[in-house]
C-alpha cells in the first residue's frame, strides 16, 4: 500500500491564473464537438492534460488535487518556516483541498471544493457530484460560488445541521443529499463509501473504488473510529491519503521521506 501524505499542488504552474487558463483550454480542446475530433488529436489532447496533472508525488492515476492545504494555504502570508519558504523559492503554491475524479464518460466527481476558481477551471463540463468530507471553509468554500451554475449538482454530505456560511438557506443549484455512515454510491463504474471520522464537525473520509486503483480518502480528522478501521481493515486498499506532512512509499523497505 502507498500512503500518500498533505501533497502540494500546482507544481508545475507558476500561478493560479496560468492553470486556470491552461486547464480551460485544455477540457474546451477535449470536449468541444468531442465526436468529431479525429482519434490522432484527441489522444494529444488527453496526454496534455494527463501532463498538466502529472505531479511527482501523488501516486494515483484517478484521484488528482487542485490543492490539499488549510485554509491559509500555502505558502502561509508572511511566515518565514522552511516549508513556506521552499515553496516561495520554486514558485509553487498549495491552494485549499480539492481533489476530483474523471468517469469514463469524460464527466467529473469532486472530492471537497475548497479553490476558489473551481466553477472556472470546469466550466463547460459536468459535474456529476461533489462529495464533502465536512463543511469548514477550505474544503467547501467554493460551492458559494458553484452554486450559481445553471446545472443541478447532487452535494454528498455528512449530516450537519450547521453546514457552512447560507449554504443550505441559498441552495440555488446545488441538491444537498446527506449520507449515512458507511453508505455507498454508485456512479457509472465508480462507487464512493462514507467513512466516519472524528473531527471538530462532522466529517467522512471515503473509500473510492475505481475500475484500477482502490483509495482511502481521510482528511481532516484526529481519531479513526473503531469502525472505521475494521472495515478499512477488509479492504484491499492501494492508496491511502491521511492528514500530514510528509509523503511515505511503504512498498520501499528504507521509508525513505519523499
Amino acid at each position: 500500500m502507498i500512503i500518500a501524505k498533505n501533497l502540494y499542488r500546482f507544481d508545475n504552474s507558476k500561478d493560479l491564473e496560468t492553470s486556470v487558463q491552461d486547464f480551460t483550454n485544455l477540457i474546451q480542446e477535449i470536449c468541444k464537438n468531442f465526436k468529431d475530433i479525429p482519434k490522432e488529436e484527441y489522444n494529444a489532447s488527453n496526454q496534455k492534460m494527463q501532463n498538466f496533472f502529472e505531479v511527482k508525488n501523488n501516486p494515483s492515476k484517478v484521484l488528482h488535487f487542485l490543492g490539499s492545504s488549510d485554509s491559509g494555504t500555502n505558502p502561509i502570508h508572511n511566515c518565514k518556516c522552511s516549508a513556506c519558504e521552499s515553496y516561495r523559492k520554486k514558485g509553487i503554491k498549495n491552494l485549499s483541498t480539492s481533489a476530483f475524479l474523471q468517469l469514463d464518460s469524460k464527466d467529473f466527481i469532486f472530492i471537497d471544493c475548497g479553490i476558489d476558481e473551481s466553477s472556472h477551471l470546469f466550466d463547460g463540463v459536468k459535474i456529476r457530484a461533489i462529495f464533502l468530507t465536512h463543511f469548514h471553509a477550505d474544503h467547501c468554500l467554493r460551492i458559494l460560488k458553484l452554486r450559481y451554475s445553471q446545472d443541478k449538482i447532487i452535494c454528498f454530505h455528512p449530516k450537519d445541521k450547521e453546514g457552512f456560511s447560507d449554504l443550505f438557506k441559498h441552495k440555488k443549484s446545488i441538491i444537498y443529499k446527506t449520507l449515512e455512515p458507511f453508505e455507498k454510491i454508485l456512479i457509472d463504474e465508480i462507487s464512493i463509501t462514507a467513512i466516519p471520522l472524528q473531527h471538530s464537525k462532522p466529517t467522512f473520509g471515503y473509500f473510492i473504488e475505481t475500475k484500477n486503483e482502490k483509495i482511502a480518502y481521510l482528511t481532516d480528522y484526529f481519531k479513526i473510529k473503531k469502525e472505521s478501521l475494521e472495515f478499512l481493515k477488509t479492504k484491499n486498499i492501494d492508496i491511502c491519503y491521511i492528514d500530514a506532512e510528509v509523503y511515505l512509499n511503504t512498498e520501499s523497505n528504507s521509508n525513505e521521506k519523499r
